[in-house]
């Protein structure tokens, strides 16, 4: 979440370019070279909205999935991992499993019963968080039962990535058969409480 300047993130970007083009035997396997070229021209533009590393990270990313390549992915130096894995705050407590494009409480927990959907989170609404999360899971062409499997594993994880670190949750569920919907709140926890979970 630290700042990262315009001009470091264009020169990287710029590098990740030419590494993409002179070495990806793939890059226009899925995409033809009038799409390429336009979502760099894209993110061109996007960098001059960004203003943290993990904005740039996230862009970074966004063109690594629209590549379409299952073995491309981006990650974030060991130096980062290691700091990300101590935070104490900011994660989403409990795992959640996508289950016919639904968002399903895979946990035991005296705030939201097992197998609760969760409607939203921090009022925006679940059907819109899971597409900003598939960048972070490639896989061969476009394909969103794939990049699911990644969520069911990692989805605190990355909304983290995708929205920054919470201090605490507002969550709208709707219990097992029934048609009424709840909100709670949930506080936030660590990396590490997070991935025991």
């Amino acid at each position: 979440d630290d700042p990262f300047s315009t001009r470091k993130m264009k020169k990287n970007l710029e590098v990740f370019k030419q590494i993409r083009t002179s070495a990806n035997s793939g890059l226009y396997k899925y995409r033809t070279k009038i799409q390429i070229d336009s979502i760099f021209n894209w993110a061109d533009q996007e960098i001059e909205h960004l203003k943290t590393y993990r904005d740039f990270y996230n862009l970074i990313s966004q063109l690594t999935d629209f590549e379409g390549s299952l073995h491309n992915d981006t990650y974030f130096p060991d130096k980062i991992l290691k700091t990300i894995k101590k935070e104490k705050i900011g994660y989403f407590p409990y795992p959640i499993k996508i289950i016919e494009n639904k968002a399903v409480l895979n946990f035991e927990t005296q705030h939201i019963p097992l197998g609760a959907e969760i409607l939203s989170i921090n009022n925006q609404a679940i059907a819109n968080i899971l597409p900003d999360f598939y960048k972070y899971y490639t896989t061969d062409g476009v394909n969103t039962t794939g990049k699911q499997i990644g969520l069911n594993r990692s989805f605190s994880k990355y909304y983290r990535y995708a929205y920054g670190q919470k201090d605490s949750f507002e969550v709208t569920f709707q219990a097992p058969k029934t048609k009424t919907t709840q909100t709670v709140t949930l506080k936030s926890v660590g990396y590490s409480t997070y991935n025991n979970n």
